[in-house]
């Protein structure tokens, strides 16, 4: 059989799979009673082995986290997936899944998001079961509109701890229910500050490429801000820093990891950021990298080196800085606890630093090492 199982885990051998091995592999999880992961990532996936994981799932009465990460997931097959989370007619319905990673898979699109949906909202109605953990639906094909229906279903959740909307068109309609790009932003960003006033456990959210302007991400700081539970969040490659950081700046007092990487942010957005981050007393490490900072205020930087004591990494590669700026910076703030990282090598003290994960994914593990990592 062509799959590796370590303890409770068990990874599918996309590269060694041969004709009909996989269906033997499904029909085998029936017989495993102690499997609590199961990935199938990057195995293309047909109906007839999502009606099998569905019998799979409605059976099992210990998986915890699932992976079909870039399977060929589409709509209908998340239907299938979430009638197992609530059971048909009198069928059993699975209670133990809690995170579920269905990232890389285009096909899904806002139709896939709707019928997650509406599932989650029939569970959290009947109380059928708790509700889910950790979700990615990062590059599914989601415009606003999924967005809106996803974060719809997740208001009547207090359990999500982790959430990834990667690569979601947030300024795009196709039902034309919103035809204004910034006010399509708005909308999304209206309903995922909706989502966060419910959800108090989520501790991390990654809005990457995501197409959010200034105007959106200041909305959604003003939201951050009241949400003390929140530790990780990141909003790389979305061209948003061009009108300042001043706006998003307020809403990260409670962040313990933040990735600015590529939004456009030039010296005075970054001068704006540590002045905001001076009086912070989470914040463990910030990515900064691939923007245009290429120069910085020597006294703001003193002041938030000597006021800020919990900041332990800065990222700052791919920047503009001169050699001579980037020699400074690494002298006043490297030290025994801390580090800058200002060109191809890394710059810091002899002390070890504790690594938060720039991307938190069910798919690459990182998701359970955030969850039981956390001090």
């Amino acid at each position: 059989m062509q799959f590796a199982k370590c303890g409770r885990e068990i990874n599918v051998r996309s590269n060694t799979l041969k004709v009909g091995e996989l269906d033997e592999i499904i029909e085998s999880l029936h017989r495993d009673t102690d499997c609590q992961f199961a990935d199938f990532s990057h195995i293309t996936l047909t109906a007839s082995h999502v009606k099998m994981l569905k019998q799979f799932l409605t059976a099992n009465k210990v998986l915890i986290g699932l992976s079909l990460n870039s399977t060929g997931f589409n709509a209908g097959m998340v239907q299938e997936l979430a009638q197992a989370l609530k059971g048909e007619g009198s069928g059993k319905a699975n209670t133990t899944l809690v995170d579920i990673d269905l990232s890389d898979n285009p096909g899904i699109n806002d139709r896939g998001a709707q019928n997650l949906s509406e599932v989650l909202l029939e569970i959290s109605k009947n109380n059928t079961r708790g509700g889910l953990r950790c979700l990615s639906m990062s590059n599914t094909g989601l415009t606003v509109d999924g967005v809106r229906a996803l974060c719809l279903g997740l208001l009547a959740s207090d359990s999500l701890e982790v959430l990834e909307l990667e690569n979601c068109q947030m300024d795009c309609s196709p039902s034309a229910v919103v035809d204004d790009p910034l006010k399509a932003c708005d909308k999304a960003v209206s309903s995922i500050s909706s989502m966060l006033q419910c959800n108090t456990r989520l501790c991390f959210l990654s809005l990457a490429n995501c197409r959010l302007c200034t105007r959106s991400v200041g909305a959604l700081a003003t939201e951050i801000e009241f949400h003390e539970g929140l530790e990780g969040l990141d909003l790389s490659r979305n061209p948003f820093a061009a009108g300042g950081m001043d706006l998003m700046a307020q809403g990260i007092q409670n962040l313990r990891y933040l990735s600015l990487s590529a939004v456009n942010m030039c010296s005075t957005g970054f001068t704006q950021l540590l002045r905001a981050l001076k009086e912070n007393s989470a914040l463990n490490e910030l990515d900064v990298t691939h923007n245009f900072v290429q120069k910085i205020d020597g006294k703001v930087f003193r002041e938030f080196n000597q006021k800020n004591t919990t900041l332990r990494k800065i990222d700052l590669r791919w920047n503009r800085l001169s050699p001579e700026v980037c020699e400074s910076l690494s002298h006043a703030f490297t030290s025994r606890t801390k580090a800058v990282i200002i060109g191809r090598k890394q710059h810091q003290g002899s002390g070890s630093l504790r690594q938060l994960a720039s991307r938190v994914g069910v798919s690459s593990g990182l998701c359970r090492s955030w969850l039981t990592g956390r001090t």
